[in-house]
């Protein structure tokens, strides 16, 4: 269980250091904080349905989700603002989204109940 628990600590900690070691542009500050919020998930934690709403500014973009092992369940591409995944047959536990547009991604969290 511990090695899980490690594996876990380094995958968040990875996405830490990425999303912080970019150096800041000549663009405002706040237009670039707006442009990294690619999307908002609910219900978290989620039943049968998980929501994906993207930012309207994203045309296209790859979804994919990871349990915390590190395998992909899900990898397909999103073009609509509103999409769902069907969670209902997965095991209950934490999953990592990613949402990837251009050079740019963000992830987030959910918990499967």
């Amino acid at each position: 269980m511990k090695k899980i628990t490690y594996l876990c600590i380094v995958f968040f900690f990875m996405e830490i250091t990425v999303a912080f070691a970019q150096e800041p542009s000549s663009s405002n500050t706040i237009d670039r904080l707006e442009d990294k919020i690619a999307f908002t998930i609910s219900p978290n934690p989620a039943k049968e349905r998980l929501n994906i709403e993207l930012n309207p500014k994203i045309r296209s973009a790859r979804l994919q989700v990871f349990d915390v092992l590190g395998k992909r369940i899900v990898n397909k591409q999103i073009s609509d603002i509103n999409s769902n995944v069907n969670v209902s047959n997965w095991n209950n536990g934490i999953y990592i989204v990613r949402i990837i547009s251009g050079d740019t991604s963000e992830t987030k969290r959910f918990v499967k109940q």
